[in-house]
């Protein structure tokens, strides 16, 4: 047997292009079971724990690994079912600190954000090591208001200046 994977899709809740106003950004997850077979998936574990994630500067290329929780390892053991083809639903925060790390004006940031787990599969006796993750966009209004005008020609000013 492979090593079984599920999918990761990824939304700024009630923010559909993501854009960053200077405050935290809610993040919706959404686990996919993209196997044949159902999967035991530790999604109490994993919610208290929060998923992996890395914040990469587009302009510089510098990367920050946002710190995990500390969940009880007892969760481990309570396994939500997802037959072939069924989600659950999960969420995150990134906190303002954390998207203005490397600038406070402009910033623009992918967001890598993902799961490594163990889960339980038909035939074994032991759980199995699995991944999935996604990227999204984040992007400063200050960011997307110089990026159009770029695009269209004029010279950029910012507002109230």
């Amino acid at each position: 047997m492979e090593q079984p994977t599920f999918s990761v899709s990824l939304a700024c809740e009630d923010n559909p292009a993501c854009i960053f106003t200077g405050m935290y950004m809610p993040i919706a997850i959404t686990v996919k079971n993209t196997e044949s077979y159902p999967i035991g998936f530790p999604r109490s574990y994993l919610q208290s724990r929060g998923p992996t994630m890395t914040l990469t500067d587009r302009e510089t290329g510098q990367q920050k690994i946002l710190k995990l929780g500390m969940p009880d390892r007892a969760l481990l053991k309570d396994l939500t079912t997802l037959n072939p083809g069924e989600t659950l639903s999960m969420s995150t925060v990134i906190n303002e600190a954390e998207l203005t790390a490397f600038r406070t004006q402009y910033v623009d940031l992918v967001a890598e954000i993902g799961f490594t787990a163990k889960i339980r599969v038909p035939d074994r006796e032991e759980t199995v090591q699995a991944k999935g993750g996604n990227t999204l966009r984040i992007i400063g209004k200050d960011t997307l208001e110089r990026e159009t005008q770029l695009k269209s020609g004029s010279e950029y000013r910012p507002r109230g200046k």
